[in-house]
């Protein structure tokens, strides 16, 4: 079962899909290379958007699309990529954020150093009963010249979603390898956003890792995925 965690095919919701025939167009790309669950994430900022609003929008806009999904056989989730806040734990409607029928939530951490207040606030979310996945992990990196509240936060048990991207490019694919043979709890995502310059390429990224960690390793990363969802 290949599931993609991460994607933007909603149409008119956020920088992802601008329509309904762009919409159409990535389920399409989706169904042709074999991935049967896409999670449709829309971006959620909480400082910038109100909740019910995009709520509203995000239900209206997957509905549209629903048909066109169930037609291709395409089991379509619908989550969100929610944006961290230091106070989100407190939200009364955070649970409307996670993927329906599940308790996992897609938080988008800070292109910034990480401290302890991130951590502990990661821990509330937990707490509440809920899943923390950090999206496209190996995109902070960079950042954290203090890997001690680095190693923290990778060593809490949360589950590390991993864009298909950056496996693909040759300067940043060896540490993203490294990073990802180190964790366990590892899911893929496409952040597919278009079809031109953020098209599909899970099933590129899936090939990277069995070439370079080997068939078994993959077969690890869909088992938990499945294990998530199913």
């Amino acid at each position: 079962m290949i599931i993609d965690f991460h994607s933007h095919v909603l149409p008119g919701i956020d920088d992802g899909s601008k329509d309904l025939d762009m919409s159409r167009e990535m389920l399409q790309a989706t169904k042709e290379q074999g991935i049967a669950i896409q999670v449709a994430t829309p971006h959620f900022y909480a400082h910038k958007m109100k909740a019910d609003s995009f709520l509203e929008k995000r239900e209206i806009a997957y509905n549209s699309i629903l048909p066109e999904a169930e037609k291709l056989g395409i089991d379509l989730r619908l989550g969100a990529e929610v944006a961290f806040s230091r106070t989100m734990s407190e939200w009364d409607n955070i649970r409307d954020f996670t993927i329906k029928g599940t308790d996992l939530i897609l938080i988008e951490m800070p292109f910034k150093q990480w401290s302890s207040k991130e951590r502990d606030e990661l821990i509330r979310v937990r707490d509440l009963g809920l899943k923390p996945i950090l999206a496209h992990v190996e995109r902070f990196i960079p950042y954290q010249k203090d890997k001690d509240t680095l190693d923290d936060i990778l060593d809490l048990d949360f589950i590390y979603q991993f864009n298909c991207e950056d496996l693909l490019s040759f300067m940043r694919r060896g540490k993203v390898l490294k990073l990802i043979e180190s964790l366990d709890n590892v899911i893929l995502g496409s952040d597919y956003h278009n079809t031109t310059t953020r098209a599909q390429n899970l099933m590129e990224g899936r090939a990277m890792i069995e070439k370079k960690l080997g068939g078994e390793a993959l077969q690890s990363i869909d088992e938990y995925a499945s294990s998530l969802l199913i």
